[in-house]
């Protein structure tokens, strides 16, 4: 598999568990699914994705394998939040996310 497929098959077990997206937080993951482990959050749906870095922008466009246009500089969570597109259903958005690095302050 190639690291740009990731996402992908990432994309595809959003949709297999009903969930409108995701949000990683832990840099080991975000440095498998993008290439950097600059402090960021990678936000993923099923039709698309966005990684936010929180820190050393500079260096994160510089490591990544995804492309460019899917990063850009953001610190606060809910700008991000903001900037997710909602599901194509009315009704609650549910989302992943990893709980046991999320601090209480993020969730």
């Amino acid at each position: 598999m190639k690291p740009q497929d990731r996402i992908k098959i990432f994309q595809r077990k959003l949709m297999e568990s009903n969930l409108a997206g995701a949000l990683l937080t832990y840099s080991r993951n975000i440095l498998y699914y993008t290439g950097t482990a600059q402090p960021s959050y990678l936000a993923v749906w099923p039709e698309n994705f966005r990684l936010f870095v929180r820190s050393g922008f500079d260096f994160a466009v510089q490591d990544v394998f995804i492309d460019r246009e899917k990063i850009e500089e953001e610190r606060r969570l809910e700008s991000i939040f903001k900037k997710i597109p909602p599901p194509a259903e009315a009704g609650i958005r549910r989302i992943g996310v990893e709980l046991d690095i999320l601090t209480v302050q993020q969730f």
